[in-house]
Order: structure tokens, then sequence, then C-alpha cells
């Protein structure tokens, strides 16, 4: 490589390498599945958060006492934005506990699953900004 080569390829690196950089300064959502997935699931579960002081928000669902879902929820350039989850959950009442370790709040509730099931669990969304807030359907919701 001659000495003009060298000295262009380095300030092109440095910009490559700065632009990596970047793209880590938005907080970004990690999944955090503790139990597989199952794509033709009964329980669609969507988990959102609104509050721009809680950004990212971590999450973690417990069913029936077992850990579920482990995650770092960001807000999305879309808004409202959800991060969704499809699981076989077997027909009764289960135990749904939801808490942050970064927000103060925890959800405990109670699901009677009888057939498909839609749930959302929200954060930061008036007039419960600082809540964990759980809506129940048996009807597809509108982003799905």
């Amino acid at each position: 490589m001659d000495e003009m080569n060298l000295n262009l390829s380095i300030p092109v690196l440095v910009a490559i390498i700065a632009g990596v950089g970047c793209a880590h300064l938005h907080p970004v959502t990690v999944r955090g599945l503790m139990v597989p997935e199952d794509p033709s699931g009964n329980v669609i579960l969507a988990i959102s958060n609104q509050d721009r002081t809680v950004d990212p928000l971590d999450v973690r669902v417990l069913l029936d006492g077992v850990p579920i879902i482990d995650a770092t929820i960001a807000i999305g350039d879309l808004h409202p934005s959800y991060e969704q989850y499809r699981f076989t959950w077997p027909p009764g009442i289960h135990a749904l506990r939801v808490a942050s370790k970064r927000a103060p709040a925890t959800l405990v509730s109670t699901i009677d699953v009888t057939g498909k099931l839609w749930l959302s669990i929200l954060y930061g969304y008036p007039p419960r900004a600082t809540e964990f807030v759980l809506n129940k359907s048996d009807e597809a919701v509108a982003w799905e």
C-alpha cells in the first residue's frame, strides 16, 4: 500500500469506527426470552415503554413464578412501540408478575387462559405513567 492510500485509509477507518460508536448512543431493545416462543401460540404478549425518563426499561416477566422474559425495552422511533412475544400457555388461571429494577413499579395479576389471548403490558402511559398497566383481550389488538 503506498503512502497516499494509507493516508486516505486512516480517516476512512476513523469515520467508520466513529459511526459504529454513534449507533450505541440510542437505547436498544433486548428481547431477553427465557423460554421458547411458539409462532402458533395462543398467547400474544406485547410490552411497551413510553417513559423517556426510564429508557430503556428493564422488564422481568414471570408466569406462575417462572421467569419467561428478562428484557430491555427501548422507546422506538414509532410511538407507541411494542415488543411482541408469542407463547403457548395451558388453559387455566395463571399468576403473572411484571417488575423492573429501574422503575419503581410491579404488576401482579391473574390471567385466565381459555383460548387465544392478547396481553399488553404498558409502562409510562397516562394517567398511571409510573405503573405497569395490563390490558387483556380475546381479540387481536390494533397493532397486530
